[in-house]
């Protein structure tokens, strides 16, 4: 999504004629974007945020205790 911001923001400058100052920031932030992100997947070891992992592994074990209804959870 962010990569046809930036290129609609092209498009934005190039229709007004003038210095493509809104592409520059637009890229650069972009670009910081991406490389933070690779930065943090790297360093934490884990593409997907902890919250995502963390929803999924509760709602399997809601999942089990409702296909299994001789184990009460409390």
């Amino acid at each position: 999504m962010e990569g046809i911001f930036v290129a609609l923001v092209l498009r934005f400058d190039v229709s007004r004629g003038k210095e493509s100052q809104y592409f520059k920031s637009a890229f650069l932030g972009y670009t910081v974007g991406l490389v933070l992100t690779t930065t943090a997947m790297k360093w934490l070891q884990a593409p997907q945020s902890i919250e995502f992992v963390e929803s999924k592994t509760s709602a399997s074990a809601k999942d089990e205790s409702e296909n299994n209804p001789s184990k009460k959870v409390e």
